[in-house]
């Protein structure tokens, strides 16, 4: 688990943040799973690894590509509730991919896509305070563009076995 997590921000040079990492790993409920290989994790478990490598690099966007899509009830409840918690914890901008309406109305803002344009814009009240930032300034061919540059980053971390949530960038983003 710590490794999965820390990899590819020390492929990126960079030098570990033991403590960081101990809060994230605490934060999501893996401390007796540390040295756990990804085959003996729960399909929930795997997911909050992938949580965890995507916050642990400071990215300015968390992009999350069906999260729950893979999971039972109650660990696509606990994914959920740990992304919207790491958008205000870690002041991270969460672009969260959906086609699950009930997850999709406990944000702030939903932009309904098709064909690559944007069809509809709703802002929902009583969402998650932040739960989707900066789709103004964005295009759907820029956040896709972005998607695709953050999922190549991360391509070597994601074997297909844990669920699409991608995390890169630098502390300077």
């Amino acid at each position: 688990v710590d490794e999965n997590i820390v990899l590819p921000h020390l492929l990126d040079g960079r030098d570990m943040d033991y403590e960081r990492l101990d809060s994230i790993v605490d934060y999501l409920g893996l401390t007796d799973r540390r040295r756990n290989l990804p085959s003996q994790l729960s399909g929930g478990q795997q997911q909050r690894v992938s949580i965890g490598r995507a916050i642990y690099t400071h990215p300015a966007i968390l992009l999350a590509d069906e999260p729950t899509g893979n999971l039972d009830r109650k660990n696509g409840e606990d994914i959920i509730r740990f992304l919207k918690d790491s958008n205000r914890r870690y002041k991270q901008t969460l672009i969260l991919i959906t086609h699950d309406e009930s997850i999709a109305l406990q944000a702030d803002r939903m932009l309904y896509i098709e064909d690559g344009r944007i069809v509809r814009d709703e802002r929902i009240h009583g969402g998650v305070q932040g739960a989707v930032q900066g789709a103004d300034e964005m295009s759907v061919d820029r956040i896709l563009e972005v998607k695709k540059d953050i999922k190549d980053k991360t391509s070597l971390h994601n074997n297909g076995d844990n669920a699409d949530v991608y995390g890169g960038g630098t502390d300077e983003e």
